[in-house]
């Protein structure tokens, strides 16, 4: 009987060792792994950059992967013309790159290499780029396309990069570009007999006046124009402080565009304006596309701030309107030294450089003067 009462004693303390021997033994085995880890994190410095877990000693830890940085034997960049949906044929512009934190508009700034297209293809070689680096990448348009900013990325590796053949894949496959339009000219202003010129908007039917500003008693129109010169003149005299011009507003070249289009006053240098000569400028749509140009503009012209042309967005090659400016003038505050000139450009303002240093489209003026 009392043998009987130690059995059920001595069969728990047998399963509580079991239990207990377990249990250590797992908590070695876990303790055993942090401990691995902990050592694998001490010996690659792991951390977190973007989306993917690289590490400072140049090895990237992905699923399946290893990534390293190793010199690219081969790579080819594609480019596409936008609106003519097809692979581009230039032979002028460059695929560049750039260290990760340089300024491609710093004119001291140098690509680490960059590859010249030939019929809408570029190839790096040579081994200087590597993989699993970040570059600044561009393209260069040459002033024949637009540059096109393609941010700050890498060549993968482990995705991108094919060690045994040397043939790294461009991430961007193709860079659509866009060929530079051409800007119109603003419109004749000699002419008066189509609605595009510029004093057919102030309702003339004549242009008399002494030329290149010779006008004196010669002057009997409100305004007088010179083609030649694109300028015109307003006459006190003959005027009644209210005049209007038409602009031309027009891109052309098949398959092309202008981007982020302007009108922009600029004052003389020499003769500005005081800034009260001229109290209202009205926009009015005449003919052709909306540009959604603001309807009052004189504290743009007071300001020499760009007026903005289809809200940025590129106007495309045969794509035109014409606008009809109407200003109200303070006579007594305007005389011959309030020059002032009316320009139309690209890329957001005057001669405003793009990623690759190029001003784009050739700008058009007109300058405005006046007279008694």
């Amino acid at each position: 009987m009392k043998l009987k009462g130690i059995a059920p004693i001595l069969a728990g303390a047998l399963i509580l060792l079991i239990l207990g021997g377990t249990y250590l033994g797992a908590n070695a085995l876990i303790a055993m792994e942090d401990k691995a880890k902990l050592e694998a994190s001490e010996t690659f410095q792991i951390y977190e950059e973007g989306n993917a877990v690289r590490e400072t000693d140049n090895v990237i830890i992905t699923e399946g992967c290893t990534g390293k940085k190793v010199p690219i034997e081969n790579m080819t960049v594609n480019t596409m013309t936008k609106y003519a949906n097809s692979y581009s044929a230039d032979s002028s512009g460059a695929v560049k790159a750039f260290g990760e934190f340089a300024n491609p508009l710093d004119a001291n700034a140098n690509p680490a290499t960059s590859a010249s297209l030939a019929s809408g293809t570029s190839w790096f070689d040579g081994k200087i780029l590597k993989t699993d680096t970040n570059y600044r990448w561009i393209y260069d348009g040459a002033g024949t396309y637009y540059g096109v900013d393609l941010d700050v990325f890498d060549i993968d590796y482990c995705n991108a990069y094919s060690e045994d053949r040397g043939l790294a894949t461009f991430p961007v496959d193709p860079i659509v570009i866009t060929e530079i339009g051409t800007i119109s000219d603003m419109g004749d202003e000699a002419d008066w007999n189509q609605t595009d010129d510029v004093l057919y908007c102030n309702g003339q039917s004549s242009n008399v006046g002494g030329p290149f500003g010779n006008h004196s008693s010669e002057t009997t129109t409100e305004l007088y124009g010179n083609d030649t010169a694109d300028k015109i003149w307003y006459n006190e005299t003959r005027g009644d402080g209210v005049f209007s011009e038409c602009f031309i507003v027009e891109c052309t070249g098949a398959n092309k565009a202008c981007w982020d289009m302007v009108l922009e006053p600029r004052w003389d240098t020499t003769n500005p304006p005081e800034g009260n000569e001229i109290t209202s400028i009205t926009v009015q749509l005449q003919e052709g596309t909306d540009f959604n140009l603001p309807s009052e503009v004189v504290n743009y012209w007071k300001n020499q701030i760009p007026i903005s042309i289809n809200n940025g967005d590129p106007v495309k090659g045969g794509q035109k309107a014409v606008y009809k400016f109407t200003y109200t003038v303070t006579e007594a505050n305007l005389d011959a030294n309030d020059d002032w000139t009316m320009f139309i450009d690209d890329q957001g303002g005057l001669n405003a450089l793009d990623i690759g240093q190029d001003v784009g489209a050739t700008s058009d003026k007109r300058i405005h003067d006046s007279t008694t």
